[in-house]
């Protein structure tokens, strides 16, 4: 898509905010919705990265359902920090609870690609669509949430705490981000990005992602993918919507034309 060729239009936010069994939400529900939509944050962030969600075309008909994990944004880790098989159990569970008997549509960026498509594989119902927001896909683009992989914690932090800081001197995208990787907890980022060591082997995440038998979308930007998962999305004919020019953050750098695509 060539960005001029859509405008970046937004509504007045419909954003509310629950806490759901401990967890901090924030959450969009109208009358008669055609069902409902989880967007799930990635490595480091919360839910505020979605915020422009709530002023998007999908707050007239749809449930939104934003969760900030355990350790991250305002939700406490309450001591048990959480790796992906735990996070996507405590989805599954507040799915359960809080969508128990609607058309379900999940959103993962980045880390959270493999969150929700493990997720998919966890819920024992049918699951509407899928959308993948610049989703690992390959060993290659798990840059940061691989880095407790090779590192010890205190290693990990400073590397990733350094490199964030750095790009985040030119590009306002990161400056964003460091804030967020500041309100984080050291012991649960730690714990996710050592837990996805066994998902992104081998290509693994972006395996799993293109077996899934629901609809799905991968959404993507030119300007920081590597190669490889560049190489992947064209091979594998993944269902794709390539967003020129975009950084890592299309549903904030374009969030109006990201959110009706999504």
């Amino acid at each position: 898509i060539e960005l001029s060729q859509e405008s970046n239009f937004r509504h007045t936010s419909r954003m509310e905010i629950k806490v759901l069994d401990k967890v901090f939400f924030r959450v969009n529900q109208v009358e008669g919705a055609l069902g409902d939509i989880w967007l799930i944050h990635p490595f480091g962030e919360s839910g505020l990265c979605y915020s422009y969600a709530f002023e998007s075309e999908l707050v007239k008909q749809y449930n939104l359902f934003v969760p900030d994990l355990p350790g991250f944004g305002v939700t406490p880790n309450y001591g048990e920090p959480l790796g992906v098989e735990g996070i996507v159990d405590a989805l599954a569970s507040l799915i359960e609870n809080y969508s128990p008997a609607k058309n379900l549509y999940l959103i993962g960026h980045s880390v959270s690609g493999i969150i929700v498509t493990e997720l998919i594989k966890k819920l024992q119902r049918e699951v509407n669509g899928i959308v993948s927001v610049e989703g690992n896909l390959t060993t290659a683009d798990s840059y940061y949430s691989s880095l407790p992989i090779h590192h010890i914690k205190e290693d990990f932090y400073r590397i990733y705490l350094d490199s964030v800081s750095e790009h985040a001197k030119s590009r306002k995208d990161f400056q964003r981000y460091l804030a967020s990787v500041r309100f984080a907890d050291i012991d649960s980022l730690y714990e996710l990005g050592k837990s996805t060591e066994g998902l992104i082997i081998d290509n693994q995440a972006g395996k799993a992602f293109m077996s899934l038998d629901c609809p799905k979308l991968y959404i993507w930007g030119d300007k920081d993918t590597p190669v490889e998962p560049a190489n992947f999305i064209l091979e594998s004919q993944l269902p794709s919507v390539l967003l020129k020019g975009v950084g890592r953050w299309p549903l904030v750098e374009v969030e109006g034309i990201f959110f009706r695509r999504v």
